[in-house]
């Protein structure tokens, strides 16, 4: 996992193309979630890696990669 300084930065590059709403509401999702977490939302969302290359990284199945993400989801809703 990146250090949490990269992280952060993504995740500020980000709000910086939204709008002003958009980015609170991202916000707050984001802090629903764990570092980690937020690492595997980024990889998937933002960097647009695979489920099977996010799986490969965690020592997972695809399927349960894809489960992870969307726990991960419904968790920030």
């Amino acid at each position: 996992m990146p250090p949490p300084e990269l992280l952060e930065l993504v995740v500020a590059l980000l709000f910086k193309t939204l709008t002003i709403n958009s980015s609170k509401i991202l916000e707050e999702c984001l802090s629903k979630i764990t570092e980690e977490e937020r690492y595997l939302i980024i990889q998937h969302y933002i960097l647009c890696r695979s489920n099977n290359d996010i799986a490969l990284e965690y020592g997972l199945n695809e399927s349960s990669s894809r489960r992870r993400i969307a726990n991960i989801i419904k968790k920030m809703k």
